[in-house]
């Protein structure tokens, strides 16, 4: 689902994935094509935030990973 309806991706699983200094293996990602950005690397899902109970503090513009 996105702000302008529903799209289909493949679903991809791949053998690694390293963010905010957390390391999951063969994890489920959608191979989805982002415009380009200088601002933008990826979009991290709830699946991957909630795994390691990562905090987001919108007023600061941070996520943290205890």
């Amino acid at each position: 689902m996105t702000g302008n309806g529903v799209i289909d991706v493949p679903i991809v699983q791949v053998p690694w994935l390293n963010s905010l200094g957390q390391q999951v293996q063969d994890f489920p990602v959608l191979a989805l094509q982002l415009p380009v950005s200088p601002y933008i690397n990826g979009i991290l899902g709830m699946d991957f935030l909630m795994h390691f109970q990562a905090v987001i503090d919108v007023g600061h513009g941070y996520i943290t990973v205890p």
